[in-house]
């Protein structure tokens, strides 16, 4: 694992339209349904249409900007329900976004459902 500093200053750019994302993450690797981690001076730029993000082991959606970038997220017509339940001792998101660093948090949602029903 490297301190963040070491990436580049590209960035990433995610779009995810007219998908769906079912029961992922419940073995033993990694939990998270739609993971995107960006380590250094790039932003994350991420626009989701028309999806559903359902029962999944993990975060439902994770954008995590640990350097220096902003995170714009852009989410129309998406469900995210029922996620984060693998682990119970820690329970997982159903949308985790974070900024680490200098930089900024944008988001716009439009008709998004978030439900966690045990």
């Amino acid at each position: 694992m490297d301190d963040g500093d070491l990436g580049s200053a590209i960035g990433i750019k995610l779009d995810i339209r007219n998908s769906n994302f079912i029961a992922n993450g419940t073995g033993a690797i990694d939990f998270d349904s739609i993971r995107v981690d960006e380590r250094a001076q790039g932003s994350i730029t991420a626009t989701i249409v028309n999806t559903n993000i359902i029962g999944n082991g993990g975060d439902g959606i994770e954008l995590d900007e640990a350097g220096a970038g902003d995170v714009n997220a852009t989410m129309n017509n998406v469900a995210i329900n029922n996620n984060g339940a693998y682990n119970e001792k820690d329970l997982d998101d159903g949308f985790d976004i974070d900024d680490g660093d200098d930089g900024d948090l944008i988001v716009t949602l439009n008709n998004l459902q978030i439900n966690h029903k045990p």
